[in-house]
């Protein structure tokens, strides 16, 4: 898998020379540009085979480039403000979604807007 994985990167123009691509490389920038994309985890988990949320969460950090575009963006804009929505709900005949039931269960979504 290995060998396959360099000869790939090297027919796609990768610099092979300086950074080691590997399965492993490839599938941890899978998981960050999708996550960054905006796509969730549980689309994440589905989309690279990972078994659950713990196991991406690792992947999931912000890259250092990506954390200074943020810093960057709150600096030039004094008002950008941080928006948070939090909403519950209890149900004990929670309605059926897709072919999914949730019961009792806890969602929690934090959504960060940058303006």
């Amino acid at each position: 898998m290995g060998k396959w994985m360099n000869d790939s990167a090297k027919r796609a123009g990768l610099n092979t020379t300086d950074k080691k691509i590997t399965n492993h490389s490839s599938r941890a920038t899978a998981v960050s540009t999708l996550a960054k994309s905006g796509v969730g985890e549980q689309q994440i988990i589905k989309i690279t085979g990972h078994s659950n949320a713990n196991s991406i969460k690792p992947y999931l950090q912000l890259d250092k480039e990506h954390h200074e575009q943020i810093l960057k963006k709150m600096r030039q804009d004094p008002t950008s403000t941080v928006e948070m929505n939090s909403a519950t709900s209890t149900s004990y005949n929670a309605p059926k979604t897709n072919n999914n039931v949730y019961n009792n269960c806890t969602f929690n979504c934090t959504n960060l807007y940058l303006n």
